[in-house]
């Protein structure tokens, strides 16, 4: 009797851990596959848009712009002339690489792209995104974070929207809205 008992803990003590193991294996690949889908949707709206901006198509680029943010330009051209102003590096990039996606408290999803310049100048780039109860994502708004005067290589990939945040802080890096 007290051996079946014995094994009776052994098997509980064994089993119940891999049971446990297995759920949250489960759960993690189940939120890993969420985060994955999401990722791809928001990044295929921001490389649209890209496209769209590089092609001087100001429609389309609008298209993918928030309904708050349609609604304070009115119209594309009005747009197309704020990204001219103000995200020269948007349209005039050598080359651009998606980074971090983060889901921020009280902002939401914020999807960092780093641009290179011909120069070799670092920029990055904030775009807040939104879902609408239509299910599709759009822009909500960017934000540049430039290297202050800094040619380097591109920065490595754990780069994250809150080590830049906290060093334009620090005012080491030039932030433009």
């Amino acid at each position: 009797m007290q051996f079946t008992k014995y094994i009776l803990l052994l098997i509980i003590v064994f089993a119940l851990p891999s049971t446990i193991t297995s759920e949250a294996l489960c759960e993690n690949t189940f939120s890993k596959a969420i985060s994955e889908a999401v990722s791809n949707r928001i990044r295929n709206v921001i490389e649209k848009q890209i496209e769209s901006l590089k092609k001087n198509d100001s429609e389309t680029a609008f298209m993918f712009a928030s309904p708050n943010i349609r609604e304070q330009f009115g119209t594309h051209d009005n747009f197309m002339r704020m990204i001219k102003e103000n995200y020269s590096v948007i349209l005039s990039h050598s080359s651009f690489e998606f980074r971090d996606l983060e889901k921020l408290d009280n902002i939401g999803f914020v999807q960092t792209v780093f641009f290179e310049k011909k120069s070799g100048k670092a920029i990055l780039a904030m775009y807040f995104m939104e879902l609408q109860p239509n299910g599709k994502w759009y822009i909500n708004g960017c934000k540049l974070i430039a290297a202050a005067g800094i040619v380097t290589e591109k920065y490595p990939n754990h780069v994250t929207y809150r080590l830049w945040e906290a060093l334009a802080k620090l005012k080491y890096f030039h932030t433009k809205s």
